[in-house]
């Protein structure tokens, strides 16, 4: 998983779609992993 670290936490991402698209951020709520995101919702909102 690619990871980005910001104020010193460090954060793993997934993207779908293209890069030229408008961004969608979604964000999972505690003790859950972005994995629990199905991918058929994903690519929907890609």
């Amino acid at each position: 998983m690619p990871q980005i670290t910001a104020n010193g936490l460090r954060f793993e991402y997934d993207t779908f779609g293209r890069a030229k698209d408008p961004a969608v951020l979604l964000i999972m709520g505690f003790s859950a992993q972005m994995t629990m995101w199905p991918d058929a919702l994903c690519l929907g909102l890609a």
